[in-house]
């Protein structure tokens, strides 16, 4: 009956007639009813005045409820939760609001009077004028948020508010490495970028690259395995395919941190296996020229020194002809071999069993170069003029011989297989004295660019006896105008000067270009005589030495 007077006026009015029907006395229980009332109103006369009383008594006007949604359009990480604020004004409480989702009912929401807003049936005017309550309803759900209609405690034809609060929520972000599991090679400096080995688990040789979803920018944090201090951060302004930044070490990398321009954490299945990197150093070769210039036809040595990566390794060497050999199963971190021909020789490749590598750029680190350079010095030689000479005792021979090279050049002379003396000669000729008997050589001549050469030449010098007279004297007194045998030794022809005690002082000479060998009685009277020599008053001499005192 109340909500069917909704049209025609108050239901209070409705009331207040009956009840005056029954103040008249036509009511069978008007009497003491009138008392209950009056006493009510007697309790009540306190707090509101006349005036006030008569009209809530008599005018009653109840306001219709409105509700009214704060408006709003939040975007919101994924597991985060918004706040819809409602608030009621007007009408009766208690008040029941609907509110829609996308445009379905999502929730009723019901919004308690204050304590003072007891009796609204009777004080409806002043509540009217200040009834409002106001509520926090959270949300976890995307969607647009409005309300649809209000109820007080009478009525459902109280008026809303269009506003509409839009709740969404950002995905989190996710980094992804395509295709997964892929070895990345990194060069040990990390500016030579990524390279991806030839194998059959990389059939098309593909880039492994980082997917990227979610806001941009992006902040990505790689670490290696075991090893914080390692973080690498990089920065990606847009979403989808970059490429890897250098990594400096070898190891597993894994993304530990991601996030995006919404600062919404990454959900932890957004880093899966996927999002991690094993990487390994890739090899590095350099070329050392160990034994300097080579001389003559002599040949270099060469090393191959090898960094980084995994045994066994290989590289590929350009030789000066042009041609590219490949030297590999190198178990050892440094390989010699032998350079005969002169010209370049230069690293062109190097690998091991995961990676291809790189060489040293020239003029690079102390541990060497790309290329060097083999040259060859002129050749070094030395002759000793060949001969056969003899001296005698005491009297040096000047042996000779010749030198090709870059002076100044260090000779070695042996005698009869010993050392015998080092020259050192600032020109292209030696020569140097000898007296003892034996056969000299030039063992060795090395010249400035320290190229050493065997010599060659061997000079053969003998000693010759010394010459010797003995007079043959068959007794002490000779006449004048006999002969006078002597025996000498040497070598003819023989000069042999003498003097005649008491006669002269000068001295005389005679020459003997042929002489007649000794009988055996002759010889056997000049063994008998003192050792063989020259005596005082006589001295002897033949082609090899002009005089002899004795």
């Amino acid at each position: 009956a109340l909500r069917a007077g909704e049209a025609r006026g108050s239901p209070w009015r409705i009331r207040a007639e009956e009840d005056r029907r029954r103040a008249s006395g036509r009511h069978p229980k008007s009497r003491r009813m009138a008392r209950s009332l009056l006493l009510l109103v007697c309790l009540l006369s306190a707090q509101l005045s006349t005036s006030q009383w008569l009209s809530s008594w008599i005018e009653i006007e109840p306001t219709l409820a409105a509700a009214s949604l704060r408006a709003g359009n939040v975007s919101l990480c994924d597991g985060s939760s918004a706040q819809l604020s409602i608030t009621v004004r007007g009408g009766a409480g208690p008040w029941r609001v609907e509110v829609l989702r996308d445009g379905s009912v999502f929730t009723l929401v019901t919004l308690e009077p204050r304590p003072m807003q007891l009796f609204p049936a009777i004080f409806a005017k002043q509540d009217s004028e200040r009834a409002s309550a106001s509520v926090s309803l959270e949300v976890s759900l995307a969607g647009s948020y409005r309300l649809s209609r209000v109820c007080d405690l009478h009525y459902c034809n109280g008026t809303v508010t269009n506003a509409t609060f839009d709740l969404s929520f950002n995905t989190p972000p996710s980094a992804v490495i395509t295709p997964p599991h892929t070895l990345v090679c990194a060069a040990s400096n990390g500016a030579s970028g990524l390279v991806i080995p030839s194998s059959p688990a990389n059939k098309h040789n593909k880039m492994p690259r980082l997917r990227l979803t979610g806001t941009p920018p992006f902040s990505v944090t790689l670490s290696l395995a075991g090893d914080p201090a390692s973080a690498l951060s990089v920065r990606y302004n847009t979403e989808g395919e970059h490429d890897l930044p250098s990594l400096p070490s070898g190891g597993l990398w894994a993304i530990t941190n991601l996030s995006d321009s919404r600062a919404c954490p990454p959900d932890t299945q957004a880093l899966p296996l996927a999002a991690t990197v094993p990487v390994a150093l890739v090899p590095e070769a350099s070329l050392l020229l160990r034994s300097g210039e080579v001389c003559g036809d002599q040949s270099a040595d060469l090393e191959v020194r090898l960094r980084q990566g995994a045994a066994p390794w290989k590289f590929g060497l350009k030789k000066p002809d042009g041609k590219v050999v490949t030297i590999g199963n190198i178990s050892r971190s440094s390989y010699t071999f032998k350079a005969e021909a002169k010209g370049n020789y230069s690293l062109v490749s190097v690998e091991d069993a995961r990676c291809a590598g790189r060489v040293a750029e020239a003029g690079g680190s102390a541990a060497g170069v790309v290329s060097v350079s083999v040259s060859h010095f002129p050749s070094v030689s030395g002759s000793l003029h060949t001969a056969r000479e003899s001296t005698c005792e005491g009297v040096f021979r000047n042996l000779t011989g010749e030198l090709t090279g870059t002076p100044p050049f260090s000779v070695e002379i042996w005698r009869s297989g010993a050392f015998f003396r080092r020259l050192l000669e600032n020109g292209t000729s030696f020569s140097f004295a000898a007296d003892a008997a034996g056969d000299y050589s030039l063992r060795t001549v090395t010249d400035s660019r320290y190229c050493t050469a065997a010599g060659k030449g061997v000079v053969s010098l003998s000693r010759l006896p010394l010459p010797s007279v003995v007079p043959m004297l068959e007794n002490a007194h000779q006449c004048e105008g006999n002969a006078v045998t002597v025996a000498v030794r040497g070598t003819p022809p023989l000069t042999v000067w003498y003097s005649v005690t008491g006669l002269s002082s000068n001295e005389e000479s005679v020459t003997a270009k042929e002489c007649v060998p000794l009988t055996n009685q002759q010889q056997q009277a000049v063994s008998r005589l003192p050792t063989a020599g020259i005596s005082s008053d006589a001295a002897a001499g033949d082609g090899q030495q002009q005089q002899q005192q004795g």
